[in-house]
């Protein structure tokens, strides 16, 4: 309320300018233009999420899939996130991870998501579980979350290894809570040099940061062809995959 802007620019998710775009709507204070760098998650967005959006003069999102889901009467602009590739780029595989040494013959799965139902993490342990056993691979999927989380906002992870039987395939980082517990990005990094593939389970997603990163370090990536994957790393259908 203090300050009297020309020009606000936001950027992140428009839940966290509902405040914004009430101010904007209701016109108190000095007038000013609104534009935001938003990214957008869903295909059909929530009725409380157009009416965040309609108080903006100019829009750009994280991607071609989020500026198509707005839809507006002025053009969205796409615009992709990068990543710092001075940090994330193809490295040596560490001998060990969080005291767990590291072989050659270890097939490393990676789950870079925080413990929300969106990131519909117990299918993806479930669908490493069953690759395990189906190969007979020495692996181990480490997952770059909060094990146990509040039911209101995520799974208990713990319990799901229980009931698969593999509590010895999971390895968990307590540490990537939440946007403000995080690991710092050097850390991470060896984390994608241990993976061989980085696994996206996601019910959607609006930019996917670490796809862009599993990319910079050469990591493979196993994403569904839906919402922003497509335009980021590219789909080819399974039979070409394996006919060729």
């Amino acid at each position: 309320q203090s300050e009297q802007p020309d020009v606000v620019l936001a950027i992140g998710d428009p839940w966290d300018y509902e405040w914004l775009a009430k101010r904007r709507v209701e016109n108190t204070g000095k007038p000013f233009t609104l534009v935001g760098y938003l990214n957008i998650e869903w295909e059909q967005l929530p009725t409380k999420c157009e009416v965040i959006l309609d108080a903006f003069d100019a829009l750009a999102t994280t991607s071609k899939a989020g500026a198509k889901a707005i839809g507006r009467r002025y053009p969205v602009k796409a615009i992709h996130l990068g990543v710092d590739l001075e940090t994330f780029n193809p490295g040596p595989r560490p001998a060990a991870l969080f005291g767990r040494p590291l072989d050659d013959d270890t097939f490393v799965i990676f789950i870079n998501a925080q413990n929300s139902f969106r990131k519909n993490i117990p299918m993806a342990m479930a669908a490493v579980k069953q690759f395990a056993d189906d190969v007979q691979a020495k692996a181990l999927c480490v997952i770059n979350a909060k094990p146990v989380v509040p039911d209101t906002v995520g799974f208990d992870l713990v319990e799901q290894t229980i009931l698969l039987g593999a509590q010895d395939l999971f390895q968990f980082n307590a540490r990537n809570a939440g946007p403000h517990q995080t690991m710092p990005d050097e850390i991470l990094a060896i984390l994608y040099h241990a993976a061989d593939v980085l696994l996206v389970t996601s019910t959607t997603e609006g930019f996917c940061l670490p796809v862009l990163e599993a990319m910079a370090t050469k990591t493979l990536v196993i994403a569904p062809a839906a919402y922003s994957m497509p335009e980021l790393v590219g789909y080819r259908p399974m039979y070409d995959m394996v006919d060729s």
